[in-house]
């Protein structure tokens, strides 16, 4: 989905920011396709200091190319890594000062994916104010048909949950 929505940044577009204290849509994009390489070093160290530099995001390929790039290696490299290897301690730090000291696991649930999910979100918010048609995001994104979850008593048990019943959803 991620790669889906890195698609529609036009190239055109690229220098465009809703606001001057914004990013551009550009910068915003290379972010988020940079992302997968971080869960890499976090998979690869154990410790991460941004204030002593960061790696260049390279900009020779269109954002959802390298995103696409990005996620192979990181889906190969945590592939290769088991349980113990998750559970190791990894630490987030600006200089002296510790951010977040977790678990590799909980570092690349909060710093990997809650970030990807919510960067996706604010550029999908750019790609509408630029007109440019969205894939929806979730089922009751603006603009797509909207659904309702009806619970409904099913008289054949053994496919549902006693206390709850059968879900159905259904067009509004």
């Amino acid at each position: 989905m991620t790669a889906r929505v890195l698609e529609r940044v036009p190239t055109e577009k690229m220098d465009w920011r809703p606001h001057a204290k914004s990013k551009t849509a550009g910068d915003l994009a290379y972010h988020i396709a940079a992302l997968p390489s971080l869960g890499v070093i976090v998979l690869k160290q154990d410790e991460l200091d941004p204030s002593k530099g960061r790696p260049p995001v390279p900009r020779d390929v269109p954002p959802a190319e390298l995103f696409r790039r990005n996620l192979q290696e990181f889906l190969s490299v945590i592939g290769s890594m088991d349980n113990d290897q998750m559970m190791r301690p990894f630490t987030f730090r600006l200089g002296d000062k510790v951010i977040i000291e977790a678990p590799k696991a909980g570092i690349l649930r909060n710093l990997l994916m809650n970030h990807t999910y919510h960067h996706r979100g604010q550029l999908s918010v750019y790609l509408r104010l630029l007109d440019v048609p969205c894939i929806p995001l979730t089922r009751l994104s603006h603009g797509h048909q909207k659904v309702f979850v009806k619970i409904a008593p099913d008289p054949d048990r053994r496919r549902t949950h006693p206390a709850i019943g059968k879900l159905s959803v259904q067009p509004r």
